[in-house]
């Protein structure tokens, strides 16, 4: 019962990413705030940590379909990996992007799902369902990776390209709204605030999961 509900879960959360990001990238939601079109929809966090949480799923439902519902250490860690990106996305709209653009905005269109729906279910599966003995602490690093990837991307397109302003702003965030010299401290608080997601979620999955 416990494999079958998380392959059904895992498979609902890989439709909602599909379904939004293809409804972004196809110009359908083009109302919605921090979205764009195409290959360009991309440079959201949002949407890549989705992806990588979807990613994480389907590697997930072939393990617990297929193998029996055994999952090797490296598959548990990318699926800590995802759940903590998508933890990111969904706290930085709570304490954020909420607060400073309007919590409508953000759950408006496919970003209900982006911020809140794939987010909340992908903690339930890890935490309740997946969570594992066999993931050592160690892997709470391993989880933070993304987002320093992506900080690299973020701090480096505003270095070669500029922060530009208006639509065509490379800080799409607004996060280095008082200047690039915070940006250390910005990147800072996001990779540390992933790695105590990165610790609860770890935590969580060790105790309650099923």
């Amino acid at each position: 019962m416990k494999i079958k509900t998380a392959v059904a879960l895992n498979l609902i959360l890989i439709v909602l990413v599909l379904y939004s990001w293809l409804t972004m990238a196809s110009g359908n939601d083009t109302g919605t705030m921090l979205t764009d079109v195409r290959l360009r929809s991309l440079k959201y966090f949002t949407l890549d940590s989705n992806l990588l949480a979807a990613a994480a799923s389907l590697i997930a439902v072939y393990f617990q379909a297929f193998r029996k519902g055994t999952m090797p250490v490296w598959a548990l860690s990318l699926k800590l990996a995802g759940t903590v990106s998508v933890s990111v996305t969904l706290l930085t709209v709570i304490v954020y992007l909420g607060p400073r653009f309007g919590y409508k905005a953000m759950l408006a269109g496919v970003n209900l799902h982006l911020h809140l729906t794939v987010p909340v279910l992908a903690i339930l599966i890890f935490c309740v369902l997946e969570g594992s003995k066999t993931l050592s602490f160690g892997h709470t690093f391993l989880a933070v990776v993304p987002v320093l990837i992506y900080a690299a991307f973020y701090l480096g397109n505003i270095l070669i390209n500029g922060p530009g302003s208006g639509p065509s702003t490379n800080d799409w965030y607004g996060l280095l709204f008082m200047g690039l010299s915070w940006a250390p401290l910005i990147v800072a608080i996001f990779v540390s605030t992933a790695w105590i997601l990165a610790v609860i979620l770890w935590k969580l999955g060790r105790l309650i999961s099923l």
